[in-house]
C-alpha cells in the first residue's frame, strides 16, 4: 500500500519506513503516485508531467530505482498493483481528440506487456492481483461498469447485483473479490466467491459503503457511512460490518474514515483524522488470530499510500 508525500506544490511517491519517509526518485521536473507495494519493497505508480497534455506513464520502483514500463505505444498509462512475483497490473490509455480509451494490461516481472482488454468506447482498469497471477479488470461503458477475473489467457464475468455496475477492488489468494456494486440504486460492498456475488450489509442507519481490500480469510475492509452520515471505516468479519471507530480506544484523537486494505494477520491500513490533521494509519491486532481488538492507529511501519485509480461508481442514495 502506499502514502504521497507532499512538498509545496509537488507530489512525490513516498516510502515510510518506521516513521521515516524516503522519496522515492523521479525523472527531473515531473512528479509521481505510489499506489502498491510487494514483499520485496517494489512499489508500482505512476510517474507524470502537469500541463495541458499530461504525460502520464507507469513505473516500477526496484531496489529504490526508478524503472519506466512500457505502454505499448500508448500515449499514457499507470501502474496500480504488484504481486510477490513482480507481476505488475495497471491501465495504459490512447487519446483521439475528445476521447480517451482506456485497456487494461499487465506486465511480467521482466516488463514484457500483455494487453487484458480491448475494447471500443470503453474505459477498462486492472485494479488488483492476486500471487496466483489472477488480475482483477474493470471496465465502465455506456452500459455500466463490469468486472472480470482475467486468468491464464481467459476472463471471467463477475455476476452483478441487478443495477449493471460492479466494480472490484481486491482479490485474495483464493480468487475472492471485494468491491462496490449498484444494487436498487444504492451503492453497496460485495463479496464475490464460488460463482456467486453478494451484498454486503451497511453499518446500521447507513446509506451506502464500499470494500477496498480483502485477505485470505475474507476479512474485508472499507469505508461507509454511519446513522449520522459521517464517513467512517470499516471492517467486515463473517459478513458483519463493524465500524473501526468502535475498536480503538476512546479519546484518542483519532477519526478513521477509510480502510484501504487488510493482511492475512489482520493489520488495516488507511486515512483517518489525528486531531483534525489527515493522516495515514495503520491498525495492529493485538493478537494475530483476531482483529476484535485493536490498539491505537499509528502511522504505518512500512507503507505507501497514493492517489488510487478513480472509483468507476458514483455514490446514488
Amino acid at each position: 500500500m502506499g502514502i504521497d508525500g507532499i512538498s509545496n506544490t509537488s507530489v512525490y511517491p513516498t516510502l515510510w519506513q518506521g516513521a521515516q519517509p524516503i522519496l522515492l526518485p523521479l525523472p527531473v521536473g515531473q512528479q509521481g503516485d505510489a499506489q502498491s507495494i510487494n514483499n520485496a519493497g517494489d512499489a508500482v505508480g505512476l510517474v507524470y508531467t502537469l500541463g495541458p497534455n499530461t504525460d502520464e506513464r507507469p513505473a516500477l520502483w526496484h531496489n529504490g530505482q526508478l524503472q519506466l514500463l512500457s505502454t505499448l505505444n500508448q500515449s499514457s498509462g499507470a501502474a496500480a498493483a504488484i504481486n510477490n512475483a513482480g507481476f505488475i497490473a495497471g491501465s495504459v490509455s490512447t487519446n483521439v481528440g475528445p476521447n480517451t480509451t482506456s485497456q487494461a494490461i499487465l506486465w511480467t516481472p521482466t516488463g514484457q506487456p500483455t494487453l487484458l482488454t480491448n475494447l471500443p468506447n470503453t474505459q477498462a482498469f486492472a485494479t488488483a492481483i492476486n500471487n496466483n497471477n489472477q488480475v482483477l479488470t474493470v471496465a465502465s461503458s455506456a452500459t455500466g461498469v463490469t468486472t472480470s477475473i482475467w486468468s491464464n489467457n481467459t476472463s471471467s464475468l463477475i455476476p452483478d447485483l441487478g443495477d449493471n455496475t460492479l466494480a472490484g477492488h481486491a482479490i485474495n489468494d483464493l480468487g475472492h473479490v471485494a468491491g462496490a456494486a449498484v444494487q436498487d440504486n444504492v451503492t453497496v460492498a460485495f463479496l464475490y466467491k464460488e460463482g456467486t456475488t453478494a451484498a454486503l450489509p451497511g453499518l446500521p442507519g447507513g446509506s451506502y459503503a464500499e470494500a477496498m481490500g480483502i485477505n485470505d480469510s475474507d476479512e474485508i475492509v472499507g469505508f461507509g457511512d454511519n446513522s449520522t452520515g459521517d464517513s467512517v471505516a470499516i471492517l467486515w468479519q463473517d459478513g458483519s460490518p463493524i465500524n473501526l471507530n468502535d475498536l480503538i480506544p476512546a479519546n484518542t484523537g483519532w477519526q478513521l474514515f477509510q480502510a484501504n486494505a487488510i493482511t492475512d494477520d489482520g493489520s488495516i491500513l488507511g486515512n483517518g483524522l489525528f486531531n483534525g490533521q489527515a493522516t495515514p494509519f495503520l491498525l495492529t491486532p493485538t493478537t494475530t488470530s483476531s482483529t476484535s481488538s485493536l490498539p491505537t492507529p499509528e502511522p504505518a511501519t512500512i507503507c505507501l499510500l497514493g492517489i488510487a485509480i478513480p472509483l468507476l461508481l458514483k455514490r446514488r442514495h
